[in-house]
């Protein structure tokens, strides 16, 4: 478990803390979608279908291989070697043609194989989709809990550049801490804004991580909410699933965020089976992790 930093966040966060001290709540939040009971879960929460990202990225690699090697053995079929090539040429090329042929071939039969590989892994996916979603509903129901999302400015350094952060902020929070937290957040990236050298020090300080939690910006009694990176999906709520200890919440990292949204009037109306889970796949949110 990760335990808040005692340096100081530039933007002298401590005093936007204190400023934030007299926020009134706002109009409260709508509830979010039920997700605890298995049912609801299916309807409301975004389950990631992980085993379609391989099996695409392998069928592809193979379309791609066996679309060069059936070209190669047309090239090799429709222009041999003439019979004029000087000897010393066919002395130290000849091999090396005779065996294209073959390359080809093997090159043929591994993409066929890989092919049909990601046939059989989407398969074998759906068929353990029941399992997946029932497991990540029993790990939800121990550990997990609902954040509302929301947009923030600060941006983080990746490999490739740079990536945009959420605020995420703990439905179990009393309206008003809540408020607080998001004031004092805005307020705080605001500064941030106007302010090149502090960004780029407030990015330095996220490093790599996944989520920074406000108590470590603001101090301990911004429990409850994070910066974190990404995620990519914009939904009001998401559903934490911490991949660590069960009691290092405020760490949050790594951890896994599922969208969370309510079902359309059809599925809210339907009675969904559970043994059937897996004809319900849905689209998959950004995991992270």
């Amino acid at each position: 478990m990760r335990h808040p930093s005692t340096d100081v966040w530039p933007g002298d966060p401590h005093e936007v803390w204190r400023r934030a001290a007299d926020t009134t709540a706002g109009t409260p939040f709508p509830a979010p979608p039920p997700w605890r009971d298995l049912d609801d879960f299916v309807r409301t929460v975004t389950v990631p279908r992980t085993y379609l990202g391989a099996a695409g990225l392998v069928a592809l690699g193979g379309l791609w291989l066996g679309g060069v090697a059936v070209a190669a053995l047309v090239q090799l079929d429709r222009h041999p070697m003439p019979d004029d090539t000087p000897w010393y040429f066919q002395a130290a090329a000849g091999p090396l043609v005779g065996l294209m042929p073959w390359s080809g071939y093997v090159a043929l039969a591994v993409a066929v194989g890989a092919v049909g590989w990601s046939i059989l892994h989407v398969r074998r996916g759906r068929a353990r989709r029941d399992d997946t979603v029932r497991g990540v509903h029993a790990r939800a129901v121990a550990t997990g809990y609902v954040v509302h999302s929301g947009s923030s400015s600060l941006r983080v350094d990746t490999d490739e550049g740079t990536a945009p952060t959420r605020l995420l902020v703990d439905a179990r929070l009393p309206e008003a801490a809540a408020a607080r937290l998001r004031a004092a957040t805005r307020a705080w990236l605001a500064a941030l804004q106007g302010d090149a050298a502090a960004t780029a020090a407030a990015r330095a300080r996220f490093g790599s991580r996944d989520a920074v939690p406000l108590a470590e910006i603001f101090g301990a009694d911004a429990a409850g909410g994070w910066l974190a990176r990404g995620p990519v999906d914009t939904a009001r709520w998401h559903l934490v699933v911490p991949d660590g200890d069960a009691g290092a919440e405020d760490a949050l990292d790594p951890f896994t965020l599922y969208a969370l949204r309510h079902p359309r009037p059809a599925e809210a109306s339907a009675a969904p089976d559970p043994t059937a889970l897996a004809a319900r796949d849905v689209a998959p949110p950004h995991p992270f992790g």
